[in-house]
C-alpha cells in the first residue's frame, strides 16, 4: 500500500487535538499531543540537541523527501510542521534553542 504524505496535513497535525490520537508526557514533563511521527523534532528543540535533530530528519529521508536537507525545507516551509502552534524556527527561537535554531538556518 502506498501512503501520499501532505506536507500542510501530516505536518501541521503535530499539534492538532485528535482524540484518535495519542498524548505522551516526555520525562522533561512536556505532554506531546497530536501525530507522534514528528514529535522528535519538537523534543530536539526542547532540549537544544543537534544530534537529535539530524537523526530525525535522516529517519523521515524517503517517506517526506529525497535527502535531509529537503526533508528540513518540508518541515519549515510556511504550511510545514508546528510545535506548540509556532513553525520548528519560531519554536526554536521562542525555546531559545541557540543550536538547533542556527542549525536549521544553516541547512536550509
Amino acid at each position: 500500500m502506498k501512503y501520499l504524505i501532505v506536507p500542510a496535513l501530516a505536518l501541521s497535525a503535530l499539534t492538532a487535538t485528535v482524540s484518535a490520537e495519542t498524548n505522551v508526557t516526555t520525562s522533561e514533563g512536556y505532554k506531546l499531543v497530536g501525530d507522534m511521527k514528528f514529535s522528535s523534532f519538537c523534543k530536539a528543540v526542547l532540549n537544544d540537541d543537534v544530534l537529535l535533530l539530524k537523526h530525525s530528519l535522516a529517519r523521515k529521508v524517503g517517506s517526506v523527501a529525497s535527502s535531509r536537507r529537503d526533508v528540513l525545507r518540508k518541515l519549515i516551509a510556511e504550511d510545514g510542521m508546528t510545535c506548540d502552534g509556532a513553525s520548528l524556527v519560531d519554536f526554536a527561537k521562542q525555546r531559545e534553542a541557540t543550536e538547533v535554531h542556527a542549525y536549521i538556518l544553516q541547512q536550509s
